[in-house]
């Protein structure tokens, strides 16, 4: 099943731009989520058409690619075409540098605040 997500991934990549189109990738429960630098170059008929798709979605400056619970190991094999741009299991923090009590975790789009101590 992995050589039909890393095939599946690589379509997906090229249809909507090519991996340099892509300036942030991550996932939901059901949805491939990524941000690209150009929409011009999304191919969205052929991305419908292709098999595993279940369709396609804008929302809030993201291309939503729908692909139901097998997202996971799609957007695995999406993260090893895409490299750095990918969400990774680690998540992005920062201080609040004015207090330093607070920290900010983005997590899958959502910022996230929680206390140090």
């Amino acid at each position: 099943m992995k050589n039909s997500f890393d095939a599946l991934a690589s379509t997906l990549v090229e249809l909507v731009g090519g991996k340099d189109n892509i300036s942030f990738a991550t996932h939901c429960a059901t949805r491939l989520r990524l941000n690209l630098k150009d929409t011009s170059l999304i191919k969205e008929e052929e991305i419908k058409k292709t098999k595993g798709v279940l369709g396609v979605a804008n929302s809030n400056g993201q291309y939503q690619i729908i692909i139901g619970p097998d997202v996971v190991e799609l957007y695995q094999a999406v993260s090893s075409i895409v490299g750095d741009v990918a969400a990774s299991g680690s998540v992005s923090e920062k201080k609040d540098e004015k207090k330093g009590v607070n920290k900010f975790r983005l997590c899958h789009n959502k910022w996230l605040i929680f206390d140090e101590k």
